[in-house]
């Protein structure tokens, strides 16, 4: 995980496109592990 490019992304203002990838992102794994989680 490029974890330095996460940070500086974050330092940086980031643009709308840019939040709306990461939340997507962000959204896409916790309903991926939630599923998970839920099915074991």
């Amino acid at each position: 995980m490029p974890w330095k490019a996460f940070e500086g992304a974050f330092l940086q203002k980031p643009s709308r496109l840019e939040a709306m990838m990461v939340l997507t992102i962000v959204l896409v794994a916790a309903v991926v592990i939630g599923f998970f989680v839920l099915r074991s």
